[in-house]
């Protein structure tokens, strides 16, 4: 390309008195567009403009409603800086010796990050937003749009959501035109999805400012997703199954169209985040691993994104920059929480979240810049940063009541991350994974028991008990007088990272394989290690630590009172919580009586098997006789997970069907 083409700018502006050229059309429209703003704000005169200004329509209502999918190209910035590779959480420092069995602290795993260079996170999240001043409301013109269109839709709007059905057909026109003609975009379903995301799944992952979500310049991809993600908690199972078409089509159409690609807007990440939710938790085995593969190159994406730095601190840049933060959060949840539940590698560290905890959801949801403002103090708006509050958990400290029930949730997760990367390096390093002391041939006797037993308590690492007695210091923060959504989803991850400190949840699903169908000679391998190893981890002080947490899951979720049903269960980690804890009890079992501590014939109910080994653990499990009696409460579970949609929960219920040895009534 010749200097003289190179150097054309053919685009100008028009405005008097300003005459700037511009390469590309669509950076033309972004400077009409701040012109416009800096004439709202009194000024007649081009100033210099920010490439980088948001002009997304969700965040800026000024900007033509367009129903296209396409947006103007956003203006690249050269990315020279590596990415930080986050598959492993080890230092690059190779001579700390903080994989050592003696080592008596965990806090390279938080420290380590203090001399690297700046994450990338750091370019849009910083760990405070600057403050009002006395008296500095923001403006109010600009926001008099969105105080027109903020009104949530109910039943008295039916009309509004036949006009987004409409925008929804246009938006998401590529989709097969049998979905679009499908009952899943009538008003009134669409109507029902938004307030089951909202009534349901927004609780647990507040990452969307619901008081400023129009859905008439919300992106309909964004959009889609949330409806897809609501269609999962509805009861028909026909719009439930167009909910996965629906999930499976938006998958495609982010990964084709332009703008999956750096920068990524905030609502590419927010919709793909709910994309991920819907895939990991909700859907089929194939979509299961789709979003475990599609979650890094997510992540890597985000990562290269950024917000715009305006120094004016308003309500709609205040929300923008919280809501990022959300996003990032999000994400970093459910790596985390995916890792405890599937024993996948995290791929973020807890060092990667250089930012503040999320604000208080009483600031979170103002609906307008003058509640906002009200509310908007030094006091309450600044939350701690993540990674100083995580180490006070790790040192015991209470968390006071004043974090935000999302701050807390994030907290746990904090530590479900670093457990899970502490036990990849133990693993890496000290060898772990393989077999250790021969205890097959030990005499069945309760002596030789406790003393082995008893031996095992000092040999766990030090991070081990650390871990422990964080997780014991935050579950203070489940304590609260109000129903709490968020906190009623992290009591069962909470027992589920206790469960997972003590065994590992690869070796549960290895040894509830059926070895008669395990043909590949890798894959008789693989289960024959993972048998000895729970073989040697029944004579384990961590043993008795998982049945403990174990019987508590099982005795939290299965008698609470009244027959829990997992597919009524709102709350999408606690079923699959609850197997692998049954799964724990019975791999318990079966080594016991591998090792001669078998109760003969009897057979005990749900009821009587829990009361037994609650009385066990009352005694220290001095005498494991009875352990093995697990096929009543197998057979209980295998019912209260029957009939899910989740298709790994299907699974689960054959495996449990195998386990117990018995047969459904209706079968």
């Amino acid at each position: 390309m010749d200097a003289d083409l190179k150097n054309r700018r053919p685009h100008v502006c028009t405005q008097s008195g300003c005459g700037r050229t511009f390469l590309r059309k669509e950076h033309l429209r972004r400077h009409m567009l701040n012109l416009d703003l800096s004439i709202l704000d009194g000024d007649q005169m081009c100033t210099e403009i920010n490439t980088q200004e948001i002009t997304q329509p969700a965040l800026d209502p000024r900007r033509s409603s367009s129903l296209s999918l396409e947006e103007p190209e956003a203006e690249h910035r050269p990315y020279n800086e590596p990415v930080e590779d986050t598959t492993m959480a080890v230092p690059a420092d190779t001579d700390i010796p903080s994989l050592t069995p003696d080592r008596n602290d965990i806090d390279w795993m938080l420290d380590s990050f203090l001399d690297a260079p700046e994450h990338d996170w750091a370019e849009f999240l910083t760990s405070d937003v600057g403050l009002l001043r006395e008296g500095n409301a923001p403006r109010e013109t600009g926001f008099q749009e969105l105080d027109q269109l903020k009104d949530l839709p109910n039943e008295q709007h039916e009309d509004k959501w036949s006009d987004y059905q409409t925008y929804l057909h246009r938006g998401l026109g590529q989709l097969d035109m049998d979905l679009l003609n499908s009952p899943f975009f009538d008003p009134e379903n669409l109507r029902k999805f938004y307030e089951l995301y909202f009534q349901h799944y927004h609780p647990h992952f507040p990452i969307l400012h619901q008081p400023t979500l129009t859905l008439a310049t919300t992106n309909p991809l964004l959009l889609g997703a949330l409806l897809a993600l609501g269609s999962t908690l509805i009861e028909d199972e026909t719009l439930f199954a167009l909910g996965q078409r629906v999930h499976d089509g938006l998958r495609l159409i982010i990964i084709n169209a332009g703008f999956f690609a750096p920068p990524l807007s905030l609502w590419c990440l927010q919709a793909l985040l709910l994309l991920q939710a819907h895939g990991k938790m909700m859907s089929s085995r194939k979509n299961h691993e789709l979003a475990q593969l599609m979650k890094q190159t997510g992540l890597t994406l985000s990562r290269r994104a950024y917000t715009a730095s305006d120094p004016k601190l308003e309500w709609s840049q205040w929300i923008q920059e919280e809501s990022w933060r959300r996003a990032a959060f999000f994400a970093f949840c459910m790596d985390s929480q995916h890792a405890c539940m599937f024993g996948h590698l995290p791929v973020l560290s807890v060092s990667d979240m250089k930012m503040a905890l999320p604000c208080k959801e009483t600031l979170w949801e103002s609906t307008s810049p003058e509640q906002w403002q009200d509310a908007y103090r030094p006091e309450s708006a600044l939350c701690e940063d993540f990674l100083p509050t995580l180490k006070k958990v790790l040192k015991n400290a209470l968390l006071p009541t004043a974090y935000s029930e999302f701050g807390r949730f994030i907290i746990l997760h904090g530590l479900i991350c670093l457990q899970a990367h502490l036990q990849r390096s133990s693993r890496l390093t000290l060898g772990i994974d393989h077999a250790g002391s021969d205890y097959s041939n030990l005499p069945a006797s309760r002596a030789m028991f406790t003393q082995v037993a008893q031996n095992t308590t000092e040999n766990s690492p030090s991070w081990m008990n650390v871990m422990a007695s964080a997780l014991n210091t935050w579950s203070t923060c489940l304590l609260s007088l109000k129903p709490s959504l968020c906190l009623l989803a992290a009591s069962p991850l909470l027992r589920m990272a206790q469960i997972t400190l003590h065994v590992r949840v690869a070796d549960l699903l290895t040894m509830a394989t059926n070895s008669s169908e395990v043909e590949i000679r890798q894959a008789q391998k693989s289960f024959e290690a993972a048998k000895g190893r729970m073989s040697d981890w029944f004579f384990t002080h961590s043993a008795r630590e998982a049945v403990r947490y174990a019987l508590i899951l099982v005795r939290e979720t299965m008698f609470s009172g009244k027959p829990y049903i997992a597919c009524e269960d709102r709350i999408a980690p606690r079923p699959w919580c609850l197997y692998i804890a049954v799964l724990t009890l019975w791999a318990y079992g079966e080594m016991a009586k591998q090792h001669g501590f078998a109760a003969g014939e009897e057979t005990a109910s749900a009821e009587e098997y829990v009361i037994l080994m609650t009385q066990m653990l009352q005694k220290d499990m001095q005498s494991p006789f009875g352990a093995d009696q697990t096929a009543g409460l197998v057979f209980a579970t295998q019912m209260a997970l029957s009939n899910c949609r989740w298709e790994l929960l299907h699974e689960a219920c054959q495996v449990l069907e195998r386990l117990s040895g018995q047969r459904s009534r209706d079968s």
